[in-house]
């Protein structure tokens, strides 16, 4: 990952992130969830994130917020082993912990340019409020695979 303080970005580093993307020209694109059974999908939906924007950042969900929403026995891996996993894949350029399970927070600090939603089993759609927060920030929403 390139020049993470540690495995996630604050909320201010990742609204210091945006105002020197918009500084230098660049996009960025966002992906939110739980990753602790990464599958080619999940690879294949980060590359084309990546693909979108010049960098990635991904949002992980706490623990409790991933059992909440996939069941009991889940996560199989924590957010600290899922963020080792993230951090080893090269289309990933940061992390950021989705506080209390929710992404509007690093919506609103990020405005990415994109949010890539990864469409697979289980898939729930994002938040109305989050997307309110991605269309504020003048994003838009990609469905994966589309």
């Amino acid at each position: 990952m390139t020049g993470a303080p540690g495995p996630f970005l604050s909320l201010e580093q990742l609204s210091a992130l945006r105002r020197a993307a918009t500084r230098d020209g660049l996009r960025l694109s966002w992906a939110c969830g739980c990753f602790d059974l990464p599958r080619p999908g999940h690879v294949a939906c980060l590359r084309h994130a990546r693909i979108l924007g010049h960098r990635l950042v991904v949002g992980l969900l706490p623990d409790d917020t991933a059992r909440g929403l996939l069941g009991p026995g889940r996560p199989f891996l924590g957010f600290m082993e899922q963020a080792e996993v993230m951090s080893a894949f090269a289309c990933v350029d940061w992390l950021a912990l989705c506080a209390a399970g929710d992404p509007v927070p690093c919506l609103r600090a990020l405005a990415p340019d994109y949010w890539v939603v990864c469409e697979a089993e289980g898939f729930l759609p994002p938040p109305a409020e989050a997307l309110s927060a991605l269309e504020a920030g003048g994003g838009t929403i990609h469905h994966y695979p589309s």
